[in-house]
């Protein structure tokens, strides 16, 4: 990465981060400040690994946790979430939870991962793991997976691997969420070389394919930095 590409990432993401402080403040939520702040710093340490500039907005967060609804008092529900960076949609994915429920979190970034076990040490329900999804095997499934994954920041063959492997730890019929950020798809593919356009068209063709034979629904989420699409679907 050049100088001065990585100069103009580092000031978007000082703007973004300032609106986005702005955005959490007016509907009463969302992360903590410190929490941002860490975000942003991966973020400018590694923008590709993260793929975001800021946490999710809680209005993001609830739209990706919809489908997450508790277990009952005889058998609880086993949830996981990729990606969950500093916990902005993990908070609103435990308010859902019954008390017999338990809770992944595969984080990548070791900074993350390690601000979550402290976040959630007391909570007996939340197993934070430092580590890659493709490396995750359990010996059970889930019955809702959320994904906070960046997608269009990877390789066609990471996204590739990431899907096919997440589609074999959740249970039939169980529920897969993510998001994308609404227009960025049409200005990278504008933006890029030849080459790397190519791969990037080949990951929207594969998401759209997947959206074809399991989606369910899809959510537009304006109250976020940039505003972003939920999309839901059955695995089956």
């Amino acid at each position: 990465m050049t100088a001065l590409k990585k100069i103009a990432i580092t000031i978007v993401a000082v703007v973004s981060f300032i609106i986005t402080a702005y955005i959490a403040a007016c509907v009463a939520g969302g992360s903590t400040l410190g929490e941002s702040v860490l975000f942003l710093a991966r973020f400018i340490a590694s923008p590709a690994r993260v793929g975001a500039v800021a946490p999710s907005s809680q209005m993001l967060a609830r739209a990706l946790v919809q489908y997450v609804t508790p277990g009952d008092l005889q058998q609880g529900k086993r949830f996981l979430e990729v990606g969950p960076g500093t916990g902005a949609v993990t908070q609103e994915l435990v308010k859902n939870m019954g008390p017999l429920d338990t809770l992944d979190l595969i984080e990548l970034d070791a900074d993350m991962a390690h601000m979550l076990a402290q976040k959630y040490a007391h909570n007996k329900a939340v197993y934070v793991h430092c580590g890659s999804i493709t490396d995750w095997n359990p010996s059970y499934r889930y019955s809702t997976i959320v994904m906070g994954i960046p997608f269009n920041a990877l390789p066609f063959s990471v996204v590739e691997a990431i899907w096919q492997h997440c589609q074999g730890l959740i249970e039939d019929s169980g529920i897969l969420s993510y998001f994308s950020y609404l227009w960025l798809p049409d200005l990278k593919k504008a933006l890029l070389p030849p080459v790397e356009r190519e791969e990037f068209v080949n990951i929207q063709w594969y998401l759209a394919k997947q959206f074809q034979e399991f989606g369910i629904g899809m959510k537009r989420v304006w109250a976020n930095v940039p505003p972003a699409a939920v999309w839901y679907l059955r695995v089956v």
